[in-house]
């Protein structure tokens, strides 16, 4: 938006990267076209030494490399990356989460601390990395960090230091544990793609059904509800759609925008947001995992132009200690 705008006209930046690409915003954009566009607008303020860090596996990302004048630095998984994630370990839930599976051994980093281990290889070393975070997508952003790390001039050793010391960010693949014999995920995802990618990895920890509870926010771009309903449905065991932030819209119309993209029959609409999570934990079993998605850190819903206190996280605390809802009240 602030490129688009051209709120950032006159800065000059040291760095650029382009993480990915994928639907989003169109309410303001228009169109893919003009979305991506928007984004590539960043690399016109580089400095004129500066560096451009590209996801090398994404094509549209690759492709505008040609077009740039100044430093490139590609970062991924595929041959031919400048800076590539290699011998890639998951462990599943790090140090303070519920484990699906018994922990490995890696005798580099060790699983009581870390999720996910890999190597990254630059044009200069090779060197291994341990992480907090989990997920393949996390692979991404940690390399994209790296490459900018090394864009700057940092050394292996700072780098390597750095990711190992990260820290999982809240609302974001953030476990929820209260004891539970069950998995409790918190996701701030809110569209198709970042929705499809935590329900992936979800489904990677959880021995037993996936129960996704999401919704979509009102007054933003329409085309994205039902490709989330039908992602949602496709990769979850029982979908619970539910109120997001309806703002101006009706929640109702929302969802109904969401199950027209649904082809299975295996959801339930609920639009009381706080219902919906507690009915999915009242359901989940020891081995489910519960992925309640679109408001991770946030803490409030905005209902009518009016932002109400309202927190993912400590509803499901909540429904944890109380068992969920039984239709009468909480058990």
């Amino acid at each position: 938006h602030a490129l688009a705008l051209r709120r950032v006209d006159g800065c000059a930046f040291d760095v650029a990267a382009f993480t990915n690409f994928s639907q989003d915003h169109l309410d303001f954009h228009g169109s893919m076209q003009e979305y991506f566009r928007a984004k590539t607008r960043l690399f016109d303020h580089l400095r004129e030494e500066g560096s451009a860090v590209l996801n090398y596996d994404d094509p549209m990302i690759r492709g505008i490399a040609g077009n740039l004048r100044c430093n490139v630095i590609t970062c991924g998984l595929q041959d031919g990356a400048m800076i590539k994630a290699e011998n890639i370990k998951e462990y599943g839930i790090p140090a303070g989460g519920r484990r699906s599976q018994p922990p490995r051994t890696d005798t580099d980093t060790g699983t009581d601390t870390f999720a996910l281990s890999f190597d990254i290889r630059t044009p200069r070393s090779r060197f291994r990395v341990g992480s907090r975070l989990m997920g393949r997508f996390n692979v991404y952003n940690i390399l994209m960090s790296a490459g900018i790390a090394y864009a700057l001039g940092f050394s292996d050793e700072v780098i390597q230091k750095g990711i190992q010391e990260a820290q999982p960010v809240e609302g974001r693949f953030e476990y929820i544990d209260a004891g539970q014999g069950f998995l409790c995920i918190v996701d701030y995802a809110h569209t198709e793609d970042a929705l499809r990618n935590v329900l992936q990895e979800a489904r990677a920890v959880t021995r037993g059904r996936l129960i996704t509870v999401f919704g979509c926010g009102g007054d933003r771009d329409r085309s994205k509800r039902p490709l989330m309903g039908a992602v949602a449905s496709a990769l979850s065991d029982l979908a619970v759609i539910t109120s997001d932030n309806p703002r101006s819209e009706d929640p109702l119309d929302i969802i109904r925008d969401i199950v027209s993209g649904i082809k299975k029959d295996n959801y339930m609409v609920r639009p009381d947001r706080e219902e919906a999570i507690m009915e999915a934990v009242s359901m989940a079993r020891e081995g489910d995992t519960v992925l309640v998605a679109g408001k991770g850190h946030e803490d409030y819903q905005e209902i009518r132009g009016v932002r109400h206190y309202f927190s993912d996280r400590e509803v499901l605390r909540k429904a944890i200690k109380y068992g969920g809802f039984d239709g009468k009240g909480y058990s």
